[in-house]
């Protein structure tokens, strides 16, 4: 499964398009939950944008994936685009972003309306809320093998 993940993940990222992230560059990596039920995959790209991939796996098989852009927009601001699977994309602004921390917000998107992620080592904490962190759902990740 591991090699069929790579290859589409790897396909599918040729599609970004040209931006600069350079702050969020501690995102780039191969990331899992510690059941290996889910994936998240990031590259920097020659521009300094960032490109990614999300997957879940349920017995081995994907149930959903999504594809991933974080860009910097003309103000400045840091966009986190989602494509996922069988939904319409949706674009997040920066709403905070210091150190190995970042939240983007839409609040006009139904939900996930914040998306925020934390680094901590070898560990990655993502969050996805509605406004205010209400309702949360949190995924903790850990570097690939």
């Amino acid at each position: 499964m591991t090699m069929k993940f790579v290859a589409f993940a790897a396909f599918l990222l040729t599609f970004s398009q040209p931006a600069s992230a350079d702050p969020l560059d501690w995102l780039v990596g191969c990331w899992e939950s510690k059941d290996g039920t889910s994936k998240e995959v990031w590259v920097k790209e020659a521009d300094g944008g960032l490109s990614g991939f999300s997957v879940t796996l349920q017995d081995n098989d994907m149930v959903f994936y999504e594809v991933l852009r974080i860009a910097t927009a003309s103000d400045g601001t840091l966009t986190y685009t989602a494509h996922p699977s069988g939904q319409s994309s949706a674009t997040f602004r920066s709403k905070s972003a210091a150190g190995f921390a970042v939240t983007f917000a839409n609040p006009s998107h139904d939900y996930p309306q914040e998306i925020a992620y934390k680094r901590d080592g070898d560990k990655l904490f993502a969050t996805i809320s509605a406004m205010h962190g209400k309702n949360p759902r949190s995924f903790n990740k850990q570097v690939c093998d």
